[in-house]
């Protein structure tokens, strides 16, 4: 007699729905683990270096490209030693489809073989960066950019 009123009281159904609750805690806690996982994954920031060509005046630059996820400004460059200040110059991510969404810095024409490009930025929240690469004169004609590594600044 015990045990049926036990099973027809309101305490199997309270003991039941608890335990369906914290199931369903543990279930959306790691969703949200997931899912935070998944915006650091997908919300990068990232700089990237190529040679350009200006087709009509043959000359040869270090195209800069926003190739991350957010919004981010050019603060600084240092090439071959000269510092250049941008002030924050707005440069978009590729994943905006933005036309033009390159900074270009003409390469030089003399003798140099090597050259090497500081550049330091931030992202639309704050957070600052600076990213290294240098290049190699390739046949007298083309520039072997590489990218030697990006840093966050504290």
């Amino acid at each position: 007699m015990n045990i049926i009123c036990l099973l027809n009281s309101n305490f199997l159904q309270t003991f039941i729905t608890s335990v369906l609750a914290y199931f369903a805690y543990r279930v959306a806690k790691e969703q949200n683990l997931l899912n935070k996982r998944l915006v650091d994954v997908q919300d990068t920031v990232e700089l990237h270096a190529a040679q350009a060509i200006d087709e009509k005046t043959d000359k040869r630059f270090i195209a800069l490209q926003n190739i991350g996820a957010r919004l981010i400004y050019i603060d600084a460059y240092k090439f071959n030693g000269k510092k250049y200040s941008l002030n924050g110059h707005a440069l978009a991510s590729t994943y905006t489809n933005t036309l033009a969404n390159f900074y270009q810095i003409e390469l030089p024409t003399n003798d140099e073989k090597h050259i090497s490009l500081l550049v330091w930025f931030h992202d639309m929240n704050g957070e600052k960066w600076k990213s290294e690469f240098e290049a190699d004169l390739k046949d007298g004609w083309g520039w072997v950019i590489r990218f030697l590594g990006k840093t966050k600044i504290s």
